[in-house]
């Protein structure tokens, strides 16, 4: 009998906590909600409907303090301005008509249960973040007043599958629309600024692609007015090729970062051209993406020289990436999250300035992956900010084709080779002489003019690898000592 009690109080307390409890409240004093509200109905109700006039102050209440909120309608309230420490964000100045920053944006909570909001009808400003990962987030309408979305607003809303963006919207933040799950996006025909077409977000004129619907998948065929891909636009996209025309001329920052669409970009193109789905610019010295499927190992061009912003972020699935000697720039994010690297060669003898954000190798494992690096540059890459992050830093002989400079050998040469005695080195004036054994120690060292003489009297019979630094180039040889 005591069990069957348990059980039935049991199943009593289940049923209560999963019934929807509604709360109506008008509230005639701003910043009230929290004290018009019990205790037992800030942690129980699921359904508020506030009517009134509310403040910054309300939205940190229905944030951080009812935690089991499902279905908010405050369309019969409006927005007052406030001053204040009690605000969702470290702001103390709030203005009206303006859904504050961090409305509903709980970055200790990204499990909240909130399926819609109305928001009040004389909105004008959605803040920044206002609805960022409010993943159940699945009915929202932006009241025809609205005239400015902040960034990140819908960002991780993996629920919401369509948007209308009415007439009156004339600012769409950055990242306002990216990481969701959003399938299509409506504009009003009667805007002035945006417009859209199967979904996607464009400017008015249809010739700057602003937002790419991530959840809408299959192939993608930019449409021929556009001559400008916005920042971020293509984010994380899940499509499987993206077809970019000829009448592209600017590629804004991380316009593909995360992205899985092989990227393919029309020959007549006279900025940007394509090579086996990665984005390059036309003569081929910049890497621009990579999409985030490619697997197994990367070789960047030799022909490359820069490594654009989040180039590669995203690429778990690689394995292995080679940096040719010719690359003197790497942007921020170039390789944040290549989770899955298990070895990166850097065949610059003198490492590549990283800038001091120190977010060019966020999220790859320097424990688990490996760097390579000429003989004779241990040192340097180990004092090197961001490269001496890496644990295992190897020095290797296994110098890839990329870092050998293909130079007819009555330029740079070394003779006789074989040699007993010595050499004499034909090269530039004051190039840089470094002469290593097969197992990385640093034998000679010097700045040498041409036709100079080195003597070999002291080395050991054996295989020698001779690296020739000058202003061009860096040419590496093998020198057999007799």
């Amino acid at each position: 009998m005591k069990k069957q009690l348990l059980l039935i109080l049991g199943i009593g307390i289940s049923l209560i906590m999963q019934a929807q409890i509604s709360k109506t409240i008008n509230i005639t004093t701003a910043g009230s909600l929290n004290t018009a509200l019990t205790a037992i109905e800030k942690s129980t109700v699921t359904n508020l409907t506030v009517t009134g006039i509310i403040d910054a102050s309300d939205f940190k209440t229905m944030r951080d303090s009812m935690p089991a909120i499902i279905d908010i309608d405050l369309s019969g309230s409006a927005i007052v301005a406030y001053n204040g420490l009690n605000g969702p964000t470290s702001l103390t100045v709030y203005l009206a008509n303006t859904v504050p920053t961090n409305a509903f944006f709980d970055f200790k909570n990204y499990s909240r249960a909130i399926a819609s909001i109305v928001l009040p009808l004389s909105t004008i400003t959605i803040g920044g973040n206002a609805f960022n990962s409010l993943r159940e987030l699945k009915t929202f309408t932006i009241p025809s007043t609205v005239t400015t979305i902040g960034m990140s607003v819908f960002q991780n809303c993996a629920g919401l599958t369509s948007i209308t963006i009415p007439a009156s919207v004339s600012t769409i933040g950055f990242d306002a629309l990216s990481s969701s799950g959003l399938k299509e996006i409506i504009v009003d025909a009667a805007n002035t600024t945006y417009s859209s077409d199967n979904g996607v977000l464009f400017n008015k004129d249809k010739t700057k692609i602003v937002q790419f619907p991530e959840a809408k998948d299959g192939n993608y065929s930019i449409p021929n007015t556009v001559t400008n891909i916005g920042n971020v636009s293509f984010y994380d996209n899940t499509l499987t090729n993206i077809y970019i025309p000829n009448s592209v001329i600017t590629i804004e920052s991380q316009a593909f970062n995360w992205g899985n669409g092989n990227l393919v970009v029309d020959a007549n193109n006279t900025k940007f051209m394509s090579e086996d789905g990665v984005l390059y610019n036309k003569n081929k010295t910049s890497i621009i993406d990579c999409p985030k499927y490619k697997t197994g190992n990367f070789n960047i061009p030799s022909t490359v020289d820069t490594i654009s912003q989040g180039a590669f972020s995203g690429c778990k699935y690689l394995e292995s990436i080679e940096i040719p000697s010719s690359v003197t720039t790497i942007q921020s994010i170039a390789f944040y999250s290549c989770s899955g690297l298990k070895s990166l060669y850097a065949n610059s003898v003198t490492p590549i300035v990283l800038g001091s954000s120190n977010d060019f190798f966020n999220y790859v494992d320097k424990t688990a992956c490996t760097l390579y690096v000429p003989i004779g540059s241990k040192a340097l890459y180990s004092s090197a900010n961001g490269w001496k992050d890496f644990t295992n830093n190897v020095e290797t002989t296994s110098l890839s084709a990329t870092d050998i400079s293909s130079i007819n050998d009555d330029i740079v040469s070394l003779y006789p080779n074989p040699t007993k005695t010595g050499f004499t080195i034909n090269t530039v004036d004051n190039s840089l002489l470094q002469i290593y054994s097969l197992n990385g120690e640093l034998i000679f060292n010097a700045y040498v003019s041409n036709k100079e003489r080195i003597s070999t009297n002291s080395f050991q019979p054996g295989i020698y690898i001779v690296t020739i630094i000058n202003k061009k180039e860096t040419i590496t040889k093998s020198l057999i000592v007799e």
